[in-house]
């Protein structure tokens, strides 16, 4: 899961924005699934473990 200091902004759209603070991360994605979300933060964390 992200982080406690971690921000997300929700657009129209379905556009996300995350910002991850502990990982110095960007994420920008745009047209995702509501129900995909958890899935994709999931797999970008493994890539900092």
């Amino acid at each position: 899961h992200a982080s406690r200091e971690a921000l997300f902004a929700l657009g129209v759209g379905r556009n996300l924005i995350w910002i991850e603070p502990k990982y110095d991360l960007v994420v920008v994605v745009r047209w995702i699934e509501k129900d995909a979300f958890e899935e994709l933060t999931q797999k970008i964390l493994t890539i900092f473990k």
